[in-house]
């Protein structure tokens, strides 16, 4: 009997775990760099979207848009997740050793990235990502989700931007951002769309952001935590089911 309680503790425990969160999508640009490396950067014009760009981790899909010309590049990403694991952000859903990010000019408000994803089936969504800028960048942004990529909520206030000091070889102090308030709007749904939105003139240095000032995004990850209560329900039902075994053995 001992041994069988033993087994079940391990087996519940292992579902916790293996229950703790999905990563639905993540966006690290290796991919995108690599279509940069061949094609240039990425100039679609003012007023227009970029191309679609494919998540890097799981099914998933990201643009970006300007009101204005804006150059696209994709320089050094955030490595401090898995590099240096001092780092605050070593933990974050986000971890990715990405050595590129995705990068843009000519920001005005109102301009964005968005990502794209599906979560049918799974609830307790939560993002997070790292964003970083030059000191003429924009330094003041929100995030925004929708469920049908036309009218947009608010999430969460404000998030202030800091100056980049992004490497390919080494870790940084962590920059990422977090959001988890959805109250399950968007559980359970075929299209959700989430982007980050300039929120202001202000700059990461606290003047006013300049037409070549840049603003940098690496690891974006949407990411599905469930509840708790579902882990618990999962484990119970497997702890009787061990129970039936155990009875019809003896």
């Amino acid at each position: 009997m001992k041994k069988f309680l033993i087994a079940s503790v391990v087996a519940i425990a292992a579902v916790a775990v293996s229950a703790r969160a999905t990563t639905i999508a993540q966006w690290t640009f290796e991919t995108l760099a690599t279509t940069n490396a061949i094609n240039g950067s990425l100039t679609p014009g003012a007023g227009n979207n970029t191309a679609a760009v494919p998540s890097d981790v799981g099914t998933g899909s990201a643009l970006a848009h300007h009101t204005a010309a804006s150059t696209y590049s994709t320089p050094a990403g955030d490595l401090d997740p898995t590099i240096a694991a001092s780092d605050a952000g070593a933990t974050a859903a986000n971890a990715s050793p990405s050595i590129h990010s995705w990068s843009s000019t000519a920001w005005a408000v109102g301009d964005y990235y968005q990502f794209q994803v599906s979560t049918l089936g799974l609830s307790g969504i939560q993002v997070e990502w790292d964003q970083a800028g030059s000191n003429t960048g924009p330094g003041q942004f929100v995030l925004q989700y929708s469920l049908n990529g036309t009218s947009f909520t608010p999430i969460g206030g404000t998030h202030t931007v800091p100056a980049s000091s992004w490497t390919t070889t080494s870790s940084q102090a962590a920059s990422f951002q977090s959001e988890s308030g959805f109250a399950g709007a968007v559980d359970n749904q075929a299209t959700v769309f989430f982007r980050i939105v300039d929120n202001a003139t202000t700059s990461v240095n606290g003047g006013t952001t300049a037409s070549g000032g840049t603003d940098r995004v690496d690891n974006f990850t949407v990411i599905a935590v469930p509840e708790p209560s579902t882990i618990l329900m999962v484990g119970a039902g497997l702890s009787m089911g061990l129970m039936v075994m155990r009875r019809r053995r003896s």
